[in-house]
């Protein structure tokens, strides 16, 4: 969890480094981003099933601390999209966490959050899938 906060220690005392809050500002709102694009495409495609893979704040892990699948499941809900989640590692969470194969079926949309090495050999045809990590081809 410290990946997303120990860059404002660096920047705590000084007005020099200007890289960091712009890389900080445009990481911190790409879970709005996923949201809109997520949106554009349920609207378009008249879906509203919405399958979040991976809630931990990085692979293979099951530390969901200062993770953005919070603020995407969240945006998604205020967008009054139906979402299931699944992460393999994550064993309690404040949102209900589903089994794998219940995700993928029932999901319209799929959005790899986390790129878990176990996501890699799943059966994703006939979905639309938001890959924020690259780890599909």
């Amino acid at each position: 969890h410290c990946i997303a906060i120990d860059p404002w220690f660096l920047t705590e005392n000084t007005d020099k480094a200007e890289l960091i809050p712009l890389a900080r500002k445009i990481n911190n709102n790409r879970p709005n981003y996923y949201v809109q694009m997520i949106k554009e495409l349920a609207q378009k495609s008249n879906q509203s099933k919405v399958g979040v893979l991976g809630v931990a704040y990085k692979k293979n892990v099951d530390d969901a601390r200062e993770t953005p699948a919070k603020y995407i499941i969240d945006g998604l809900k205020s967008e009054n999209l139906e979402v299931k989640v699944h992460d393999p590692y994550v064993k309690n969470w404040e949102y209900d966490l589903s089994k794998l194969d219940e995700v993928t079926s029932w999901a319209d949309i799929l959005i790899l959050v986390t790129d878990h090495d176990s996501y890699k050999g799943i059966d994703l045809k006939n979905k639309t899938i938001i890959d924020t990590r690259n780890l599909f081809s």
